[in-house]
C-alpha cells in the first residue's frame, strides 16, 4: 500500500481566505490524511472542518464507519447530495417532492434550512409545502450551490448521518462571492429522501 499524503489544513482549507477572515490557531489546523484521491474526490482519514474545500472543486469526504447500508457508499452519498444542490441550482420544478421525506413518513421531514451570508438562519421548512415556497422564491436569484465537503458520521438502520457539511453558495440577491456554508444532514438510504438539510451557518467568503 503506498504511503498516504499528508495535506495540512491550512492548505487545503483556507486558500482564498486570508484576506477576509482570520486565519484560526494552530490547533485547529489538522493535517489530513489523504486515503484516496481522484478528479472528484478526495478521501480523507481526519474530521472535515468547518471552512474544508478544495481549491480545484474536488469534493473532500471523511468516510462513515463499515456497514453502509445499500445505496450509501461513500460515492453514493456525494453524489446524491450534489444531485439536491444542482436542483437547487437549476431551479427545477418539484424540488421539494423530489429531495425530501414528507410529513407522513417513517421517518418524517424534520427540517430544510439556509442561512444568510450574515451568519443568521433566514428560513426554516418543516414541510414539503413550505420548502417548494421557498424554492419558487428564489428562482431568478440565481442561485447556486455546491459540495465542498462532507462528513460521513455514522448509520442509524436505513439513514445516513453527515456532518459537517460545507457548501458554497452565491446568488444575485447576495453579496458578492463565494460563500462557504456549513450544516447537517440526514437521508434515508433506500430513497434517497433528506429528513434533515440544515445549511444554516455561514463561515467565510472565498473571493
Amino acid at each position: 500500500m503506498p504511503p498516504r499524503r499528508m495535506m495540512r489544513s491550512s492548505v487545503l482549507v483556507l486558500v482564498g481566505l486570508a484576506a477576509c477572515t482570520p486565519e484560526p490557531p494552530e490547533s485547529a489546523q489538522p493535517e489530513l490524511a489523504v486515503l484516496e484521491e481522484d478528479d472528484a474526490l478526495i478521501i480523507v482519514e481526519s474530521g472535515i472542518g468547518l471552512t474544508t474545500h478544495s481549491p480545484d472543486g474536488r469534493v473532500v469526504v471523511r468516510q462513515g464507519p463499515p456497514g453502509a447500508p445499500d445505496n450509501c457508499s461513500t460515492r453514493e452519498i456525494v453524489a446524491r447530495l450534489r444531485s439536491v444542490f444542482d436542483d437547487i441550482s437549476a431551479e427545477r420544478d418539484s424540488i421539494a417532492a423530489k429531495n425530501f421525506a414528507s410529513a407522513d413518513d417513517i421517518p418524517p421531514l424534520m427540517w430544510y434550512s439556509m442561512a444568510d451570508v450574515e451568519g443568521r438562519e433566514t428560513f426554516v421548512g418543516r414541510s414539503l409545502d413550505e420548502i417548494d415556497a421557498y424554492f419558487v422564491g428564489r428562482k431568478g436569484h440565481g442561485e447556486r450551490i455546491s459540495l465542498a465537503a462532507v462528513q460521513i458520521n455514522r448509520w442509524d438502520q436505513d439513514m445516513a448521518h453527515l456532518g459537517p457539511l460545507v457548501v458554497v453558495r452565491s446568488a444575485n440577491d447576495l453579496p458578492s462571492g463565494r460563500h462557504l456554508i456549513v450544516g447537517k444532514a440526514a437521508f434515508r438510504c433506500h430513497d434517497g429522501k433528506f429528513v434533515v438539510l440544515n445549511l444554516g451557518a455561514y463561515q467565510a467568503t472565498l473571493e
